[in-house]
């Protein structure tokens, strides 16, 4: 059984969707708009990083005139990040 194609648009949509979980996801460490939780610093440095580099692949694909260089720069993130096996990109 092979590794269905995907769509540029799909992708998108799904690095989107992943963006916005993060962003929900970081939201739960803030206290108020100028406080964040004890300790958690780190943490949310690290899922800013993973925003940005989702934010990055998502204008990328939206704008780059070959999207599977792309994919094949990124395989093994987008992969981690979608949570399945992509392998190329229509």
């Amino acid at each position: 059984m092979g590794i269905k194609m995907m769509q540029r648009e799909d992708i998108i949509k799904e690095l989107t969707q992943k963006e916005d979980e993060l962003e929900n996801h970081i939201a739960t460490f803030w206290i108020d708009k100028k406080h964040i939780k004890p300790g958690s610093g780190e943490e949310i440095k690290r899922l800013v990083d993973i925003r940005r580099f989702i934010s990055n692949l998502h204008h990328s694909f939206r704008f780059h005139p070959e999207p599977n260089y792309i994919l094949r720069t990124y395989h093994r993130e987008i992969e981690t990040l979608l949570g399945r096996a992509v392998s190329e990109v229509i």
